[in-house]
């Protein structure tokens, strides 16, 4: 996400509950509020910092609305944001409620599903949080000027504590006729594939991750090498321990990668906003992504060293450390030491 959401204003928030549905269960449908509920200035605050905290963290990931999607919801969010209105608010809301319980399933655990209407700046944007409702809890609605309404106030020590968990969230900031999306999954936490489940992402948001994890990582080592071998040739010996710990952490089993946090641990301070700025300023985000390294895999099992002179020695990434010592000489050169048996020797 480009913009900064920290700079968010939420204006009003309307909240449904969304019970749980079995797959051949028709059940009663969700609890839907007729009007916005009434919220204090702390708790626009507390939204806007929930909201920043999730989508404007690393841990979240760019996403867009997938033309291929039969979901309601990116249409909703369109009309809405090209034309907001408070009727319109109420009314995109349910149909997103309905349209979130119509899709579940009986592994689907129950919840609320809030709509908060926001701008940042001139931008209208709106953020989607489902949010685990707490065991046992029950939620009484309200009646405000005729209509039912969840009133936040009477559950905000049930929901809206620190140690509640959303479930999922997403955010959508109007730029003219696009998009500055993003989305974020707690209950995916760090390890798996899938970061943003398919269910919330695809059936429910009708979205799509900005870019293919195998695209955008292969993006994100070549962007990397270059400017490893760019910025860091005046010292060789940093050169080809970065580009080690570059390898590792590519072909590493945590499934996904930092870009931010590859730059804290391994690149010199002076060099990582550079790093950060050089990814960005090739159309690369700075956020956490999945880790799909099917593009780059034969790249990541060898490396190829190319001096000056032409001189060109290819190993295999893995145990090159052992057989090859790189000394580097006050002139500026690098000393190569190979220690290994030698099978054979042809022309090319």
């Amino acid at each position: 996400m480009k913009n900064d959401l920290g700079l968010l204003v939420v204006k009003s928030v309307i909240f449904h509950e969304v019970p749980h549905r079995t797959r051949k269960e028709t059940g009663s449908g969700p609890v839907l509020s007729e009007v916005e509920s009434p919220i204090t200035p702390e708790i626009k605050v507390y939204l806007r910092d929930r909201v920043n905290r999730s989508v404007g963290s690393s841990r979240s990931f760019d996403i867009e609305f997938d033309p291929q999607s039969s979901s309601p919801v990116p249409g909703l969010i369109r009309s809405y944001t090209a034309h907001p209105s408070p009727t319109d608010f109420v009314r995109i809301s349910q149909e997103m409620a309905t349209h979130l319980y119509t899709i579940q399933t009986g592994s689907n655990p129950a919840g609320l599903l809030a709509l908060v209407d926001c701008e940042l700046g001139s931008s209208p944007a709106v953020a989607l949080l489902k949010i685990e409702k707490e065991e046992g809890a029950r939620l009484q609605q309200d009646t405000l000027k005729g209509k039912k309404t969840f009133n936040v106030l009477h559950f905000r020590d049930l929901i809206l504590t620190e140690n509640t968990r959303l479930f999922k969230i997403a955010s959508f900031i109007r730029m003219g006729e696009d998009f500055d999306a993003a989305a974020s999954d707690h209950q995916r936490g760090y390890t798996p594939h899938t970061e943003v489940a398919d269910f919330f992402l695809r059936k429910f948001l009708g979205c799509k991750l900005l870019e293919e994890a195998h695209v955008a990582t292969k993006k994100f080592y070549e962007y990397a090498m270059d400017f490893l071998n760019t910025n860091l040739k005046d010292d060789p010996l940093r050169l080809v321990k970065c580009v080690n710990h570059l390898v590792s952490e590519l072909s590493s089993e945590q499934g996904r990668i930092d870009p931010r946090k590859f730059a804290e641990k391994y690149l010199p301070l002076k060099q990582r906003q550079k790093f950060l700025t050089h990814l960005e300023e090739n159309g690369l985000s700075t956020k956490s992504f999945p880790l799909e390294t099917t593009l780059i895999e034969p790249r990541l099992r060898h490396q190829l060293l190319e001096f000056r002179s032409g001189i060109k020695v290819v190993t295999p990434t893995e145990g090159s450390e052992e057989h090859i010592k790189l000394e580097k000489l006050e002139s500026g050169e690098v000393r190569a030491e190979i220690r290994d048996f030698l099978d054979n020797v042809s022309g090319k």
